[in-house]
């Protein structure tokens, strides 16, 4: 193994932050803090469906095969939306899923500056991982990342706990439930989306 920090460590990192998820089926819980307040989403995805529970129990979106659910607190109740594109993404479920380009990531570790970010082996929820950090001048930052998948299991302050975006829980499953990503409940339309085909419903 090489030493921490490393070119060939650092490499490692920017491969397995920018490895395609699509094929993995994933659950989990996340905590973010944002403006608001701190945030807790459990979420499911699976390539581009995705179903996000926010607080946890609560369905607040669902990207399905053909069909958007959403709940915000001011459609007081569930609204469905077309979904011509399957590949388009409405809304990460979470921004620790949401890939970047490898000059995205090399800038935000500081890839060239100086030493360059600290590389050192973890364990992150029982997984192995490599957590990098920033060497650069000003508050550190660091990434954490599964071994295995190179799905992103902690972003934020390296020094703060509460200033990051991390899993509490992760499970990989082996196949995704068709329930996840459907809505059986009552539904209404969108009265601000215009663009609904001729005798539309969800599906």
């Amino acid at each position: 193994m090489e030493s921490p920090g490393s070119a060939a460590m650092v490499e490692m990192v920017l491969d397995l932050l920018t490895r395609d998820l699509s094929a993995l089926v994933i659950e989990g819980v996340v905590r973010e803090d944002r403006e608001a307040g701190v945030l807790a989403r459990h979420v499911w995805v699976a390539g581009p469906l995705h179903r996000i529970e926010e607080p946890p129990g609560r369905m607040e979106w669902i990207e399905g095969e053909r069909t958007t659910w959403r709940s915000w607190p001011s459609d007081q109740g569930v609204v469905a939306l077309p979904r011509p594109d399957l590949g388009e993404i409405h809304d990460h479920p979470t921004s620790l899923l949401a890939r970047q380009e490898r000059s995205w990531w090399a800038g935000l570790l500081g890839v060239g500056i100086g030493a360059g970010p600290r590389i050192e082996e973890v364990t992150f929820l029982g997984r192995a991982a490599l957590a990098a950090t920033t060497a650069r001048p000003g508050p550190p930052m660091q990434v954490i990342v599964d071994r295995r998948t190179g799905i992103e299991l902690r972003h934020g302050r390296a020094d703060q706990d509460s200033a990051a975006a991390v899993w509490t829980r992760l499970t990989l499953h082996a196949q995704s439930d068709p329930a996840w990503f459907v809505w059986d409940g009552p539904w209404k339309r969108d009265e601000n989306w215009a663009d609904y085909p001729a005798g539309w419903t969800p599906r």
